[in-house]
């Protein structure tokens, strides 16, 4: 068990770097510097966020994302592993949950001028992406759960 602990904070650790490299030369995003903002420009809208709201923005979906990649070649037999992904995938349910609230709140925010062929709002097919990854991102972490009960029943 301390092996699979040393193991996964290892691989933690290493996450945490790439992640902090990536956004810093791709992304460009600085959390080493105080009182840093974020700019996004979206059509005629600025956006100004603090760094660290953004590299959040960036880092909880990368970090679920290779935590799942990992249980999926593991066959979810990793307790440690499938617990630090279940608290991963949490976090990314919590974002995505929030970021579909400030939508349905404006949802003129992603409207553009040229109408799309099928007749359907932008706002309706952002509506209907963020749904459909909450669900499955829920139906994992509701899978993920399970075998991580299982395992420790049959353990």
């Amino acid at each position: 068990m301390k092996n699979l602990l040393l193991k996964e904070l290892i691989w933690f650790c290493g996450i945490t770097v790439s992640i902090l490299l990536f956004t810093q030369f791709y992304c460009g995003i600085d959390l080493f510097a105080q009182n840093e903002t974020f700019d996004i420009n979206i059509h005629d809208t600025y956006f100004v966020l603090e760094q660290l709201y953004a590299f959040l923005m960036v880092s909880i979906p990368l970090y679920s994302i290779i935590y799942l990649i990992r249980m999926i070649l593991n066959r979810f037999e990793n307790n440690v592993l499938t617990m630090v992904y279940l608290f991963f995938n949490s976090l990314f349910i919590i974002l995505m949950g929030i970021i579909y609230a400030l939508h349905i709140n404006s949802p003129n925010l992603f409207s553009s001028s040229n109408p799309n062929t099928a007749g359907i709002s932008d706002a309706a097919i952002v509506s209907i992406v963020l749904l459909v990854t909450i669900l499955i991102a829920l139906i994992i972490l509701i899978y993920a759960a399970y075998r991580l009960v299982r395992n420790r029943n049959t353990a």
